[in-house]
């Protein structure tokens, strides 16, 4: 789980470990994310579309050269996502466990 906001990371591995999930991470930084997308094994991520202001273009790549499925997180919509990857699932901010509450 790639997200740079302590907050809405804590809230997000909360939910997933009430799913029976065992997230790893969170991380904040597209450093980090790089080196545990090299140095481990990851079923499946959810990537913050933006880390303070950085594109998360070469994340995204990574875990598409790995075979990675993975949602990108945002709360501006689809418009902000790295430009070679818009028809990744996309997951809106703020939402809830049940789902995205700002988009339908």
């Amino acid at each position: 789980m790639v997200e740079d906001e302590p907050l809405v990371a804590l809230e997000i591995v909360a939910s997933l470990k009430r799913t029976g999930a065992q997230p790893m991470g969170p991380v904040g930084t597209p450093e980090q994310a790089l080196v545990t997308i090299e140095r481990e094994v990851v079923d499946a991520a959810l990537l913050d579309a933006n880390l303070r202001g950085r594109r998360v273009d070469a994340i995204a790549a990574a875990l598409t050269m790995r075979g990675v499925p993975f949602l990108l997180v945002t709360g501006y919509g689809r418009a902000s996502l790295p430009e070679a990857f818009g028809k990744v699932p996309l997951l809106s901010k703020p939402f809830t466990a049940r789902g995205s509450s700002r988009y339908p």
